[in-house]
């Protein structure tokens, strides 16, 4: 049980919802930021330079930004940056996409029902010898070492 609980927290597949195609969400959700082009210009100082994302908790839905606990900025190179959650105002006018970021709860029971088989199958070989191995097909009489025919 304790190994699927750790798959589960390991494997767990989100999902992105844009924001205008769901309820307006409360803090916290977890949600991505993307920015436009002239977003990424004027919060530069602020997220960095060339910014293509941010991953981060809903701290409050204003009517012209949204304020991020910032937990990650992914660049345009691909590059993720690690924050510890300060607080960004992100003016909607710079934001191309705001998503939601919801559990996905059929892969992610894909993915733990996988896991739990792989490790399964990994066991039942480790301890119970499944797999084969060095088991001779044809021994000879007496074991190894035995009267050769």
């Amino acid at each position: 049980m304790a190994a699927a609980g750790a798959l589960s927290g390991a494997g767990g597949c989100y999902s992105l919802v844009p924001m205008d195609a769901s309820p307006a969400p409360s803090a916290p959700t977890e949600l991505q930021v993307d920015l436009t082009d002239e977003g990424r210009l004027r919060l530069a100082g602020v997220v960095g330079r060339q910014a293509e994302y941010v991953r981060g908790r809903l701290v409050a839905a204003e009517a012209d930004t949204l304020r991020v606990a910032v937990s990650q900025v992914v660049t345009m190179n691909g590059d993720y940056f690690t924050w510890t959650g300060e607080t960004v105002p992100f003016p909607r006018q710079y934001i191309g996409r705001a998503s939601v970021r919801t559990l996905d709860k059929v892969r992610t029971s894909l993915v733990v029902g996988l896991g739990a088989a792989a490790l399964g199958t990994a066991v039942g070989t480790r301890l119970f010898g499944f797999a084969g191995g060095d088991t001779p097909t044809n021994p000879s009489p007496g074991g190894p070492g035995g009267p050769a025919n």
